[in-house]
């Protein structure tokens, strides 16, 4: 089994590949995203919720559906729509409680923040931050 293989298991594993020779603070500056968040990502400390890791998938020219859960292949080109939602997938979760419910706190307060998010992209989001935890 090769190397980047074995690697790619969590978000920041991943990120890790998708950047390449791209700095930190590169990334950083072309997303919007502070350099801080994305020391946190790379370390498995957190993941992105749903909106900024698909600002960083497109960004970074990565398949969504690779870079959040590890699914498919790395270029988007490459992958049929993947339903993050669809029971061969919440099966990959292996989480504890609290993160569930630290993940639908911070969504719900967003959500009242800025009155757009939908209950299908809370569930999203939720459920990306589950199948991001690393093992």
């Amino acid at each position: 089994m090769s190397r980047k293989k074995e690697n790619n298991k969590t978000f920041g594993s991943r990120l890790k590949i998708a950047m390449g020779d791209m700095s930190v603070y590169a990334l950083a500056k072309t997303t919007g995203l502070s350099h801080t968040a994305f020391r946190r990502y790379l370390n498995d400390e957190t993941v992105p919720d749903i909106i900024n890791a698909q600002k960083i998938a497109k960004t970074l020219k990565v398949s969504f559906s690779w870079l959040s859960i590890g699914e498919g292949t790395m270029k988007p080109s490459d992958n049929k729509k993947l339903d993050i939602l669809a029971p061969e997938n919440l099966k990959k979760m292996s989480v504890d409680l609290y993160t569930v419910v630290t993940a639908a706190e911070d969504l719900i307060k967003k959500a009242k923040k800025e009155e757009n998010l939908s209950a299908k992209t809370i569930a999203h989001d939720i459920a990306l931050r589950c199948m991001s935890v690393p093992d």
